[in-house]
């Protein structure tokens, strides 16, 4: 145990506050709340993370006094969890070599992670794939889509096993359960997309994904308390963040997925949009934000350093004007 845990849990004992105290904010039964999960179905190795060790009670303890301060933390705790222990390669190397008929060229070695660039085709409109190889872990950008739905069935697979066990008979309230949904969800999607995205495109795309995530746990919070919704004045963005105190989840989210993201730069466009309109059924569209400007100068200055005309990608698409 750390000593920052150490130190953290005798504070705590010192006030008389353990995670059995979590007991003291039950709930009636029917008031647990209810999202649209879909895919629920856990990952298949989701079972060996054993979610009921008594450090992450501990630090689900601490959720509860401050949540605002203590949901990024305690998520970056299990999404630091899940990623050391549930990513799994996506390919191996023979099989990208067998897969691109052997096309595959190594481009340079850094720090014993090989680097292949292939050229490949994207429905006819041709792209730069880059493939990242360090042991037995293989990323390849060309498997982006099942990548990005595996993370989030991990975070929701998380979600689940908590709710099942942790809060099995210690009920939270709703706003600390959303709060904490949205922090698992948007940290592995945020994380994700750009382990592997880097487009003013795809961050146009992503901020779709926010905005409609809140508005999805908006109106679950509503049903499960069979609360009337006005459908056809749906609360602006600005309101749903007000809402969840997403802006101070974000900036936090943002310091701490530095820690883990490893950015692959990709040079093509994506079609983010259809895989995460598949996985959440999102329709509406996102205003612009300030941090898009700044994606856009870096992409800029990338593919200058790089010599990459900008055929293809955001600018393609208009996004980067």
């Amino acid at each position: 145990m750390s000593r920052a845990k150490q130190l953290r849990r005798e504070a705590r004992a010192a006030q008389g506050l353990t995670h059995t105290s979590l007991e003291v904010l039950s709930l009636p039964s029917n008031d647990v709340p209810r999202f649209p999960l879909v895919h629920a179905d856990l990952p298949a190795d989701c079972e060996s993370w054993d979610v009921e060790d008594a450090a992450y009670a501990d630090d689900v303890a601490t959720l509860v006094q401050d949540p605002d301060a203590n949901i990024p933390l305690v998520a970056s705790t299990f999404c630091q969890a899940l990623l050391e222990n549930k990513q799994e390669p996506n390919l191996d190397k023979s099989e990208i070599l067998r897969r691109y008929n052997g096309a595959g060229s190594r481009q340079h070695q850094h720090n014993a992670v090989d680097i292949y660039r292939i050229q490949g085709h994207n429905q006819g409109i041709p792209v730069l794939e880059e493939v990242k190889y360090l042991g037995d872990h293989v990323t390849a950008n060309g498997t982006m889509h099942a990548e990005i739905v595996y993370r989030v069935k991990q975070a929701r697979g998380a979600y689940q096993q908590l709710q099942a066990r942790i809060w099995k008979n210690r009920r939270l309230p709703h706003r600390l359960l959303h709060l904490f949904y949205v922090s698992l969800v948007q940290v592995h999607l945020v994380g994700a997309m750009e382990a592997y995205v880097f487009t003013a495109a795809d961050a146009k795309q992503l901020e779709v994904a926010q905005n409609n995530l809140l508005w999805r746990m908006y109106k679950a919070w509503h049903d499960s308390r069979s609360l009337p919704i006005d459908k056809q004045h749906r609360p602006s963005t600005v309101d749903l963040r007000q809402w969840l105190h997403v802006d101070t989840i974000q900036s936090k989210l943002r310091m701490l997925r530095v820690r883990w993201v490893v950015k692959l730069w990709k040079q093509g466009p994506l079609h983010i949009w259809k895989l995460i309109n598949g996985i959440f059924n999102f329709e509406a569209e996102a205003p612009r934000t300030p941090w898009h400007s700044q994606w856009d100068l870096d992409l800029r200055i990338w593919r200058f350093q790089h010599g990459i005309d900008g055929e293809f990608g955001g600018e393609r698409e208009g996004f980067c004007h």
